[in-house]
């Protein structure tokens, strides 16, 4: 993996604006690709309180803690983590209960409007986003944790084709299951002004033992599983002189004959030389090969 030391992209708040939320709140999170792989099927633990493994503050994650999909990323430039939901349990869960847990110490769960974040709920598939602020920047390192209760059925707003929904102290939520435009809720189109090719555009199969080096889109990759902690680790970098706008990166992980599709990360725009460092991890499932499938958006 290349020298931490390069340049880390700049977290300019049209990086990770609502429209990269978005963006990734249409993600497919774990669903099988093609009827050959099977589908994801939930572990059945979608009740209880999860928590991320630890992470450098320059690092993005994005994976599973049991039924819950998660991305997150902290913004140095606004000070405040940014991040989405997704419930992959095959029934609802309530009280939807979201935290950072700083250097393994302080909680941090306020959002921007001073409200501790709790959702009321999320339905089978249901999406909520979030943005946490951080009044001390000083932090090493920081983990995600995420607590779900069941319930007969979703609380009111949250029911599946309701669209928006709102979260009961803060959040917001959103029901249904719709595709935006394009693959995973991005244009279709791989090219940010420096990128070119289809957002379908991905690496060839590869072993889990082995790490990885390539370039996708104009953008470098070089990504390695950690089998101690379970996750992928890895940076992905912008080459170029242009920039490439709303990177993100999914993995698609075979757990014996099925697919578990991880991320996509949340968005980022790359400027030349900007270079990301990601962590993605499904750690309750025995992973043998991968596939990194890097995404970009045209530039506004």
């Amino acid at each position: 993996m290349r020298n931490s030391n390069r340049k880390t992209v700049r977290l300019l708040i049209a990086s990770i604006s609502m429209f990269s939320l978005n963006v990734g709140l249409t993600a497919c999170g774990g669903k099988g690709l093609g009827s050959e792989s099977g589908s994801f099927v939930s572990d059945g633990n979608s009740r209880g309180v999860f928590k991320s493994i630890q992470l450098a503050k320059d690092e993005s994650f994005s994976g599973l803690l049991k039924d819950t999909e998660v991305a997150v990323l902290f913004d140095p430039v606004n000070r405040k983590f940014v991040g989405r939901l997704r419930n992959e349990a095959t029934a609802a869960v309530c009280d939807v209960r979201a935290s950072v847990l700083l250097d393994g110490a302080l909680t941090v769960n306020t959002t921007t409007s001073g409200i501790p974040y709790n959702l009321a709920g999320l339905t089978r598939d249901g999406r909520a986003s979030f943005e946490f602020q951080v009044s001390d920047a000083s932090f090493n390192a920081w983990s995600f944790q995420v607590e779900t209760f069941g319930c007969s059925s979703a609380p009111s707003g949250t029911e599946s084709g309701s669209g928006e929904g709102s979260g009961e102290h803060g959040g917001s939520g959103e029901g249904g299951s719709g595709e935006g435009p394009g693959e995973h809720g991005g244009s279709g189109e791989g090219s940010g002004e420096g990128g070119s090719g289809e957002g379908s555009e991905g690496s060839p199969p590869i072993p889990i033992t082995e790490p990885y080096s390539g370039t996708f889109q104009n953008q470098n990759f070089e990504f390695v599983y950690d089998a101690t902690t379970r996750a992928f680790r890895g940076t992905v970098e912008n080459p170029t002189g242009l920039t490439i706008c709303q990177s993100r990166t999914e993995i698609h992980a075979s757990a014996g004959n099925r697919v578990i599709e991880l991320g996509p990360t949340i968005p980022v725009d790359l400027a030349p030389g900007d270079l990301i460092k990601i962590v993605m991890s499904a750690p309750g499932h025995a992973v043998d090969t991968y596939v990194l499938h890097p995404e970009s958006s045209p530039c506004q």
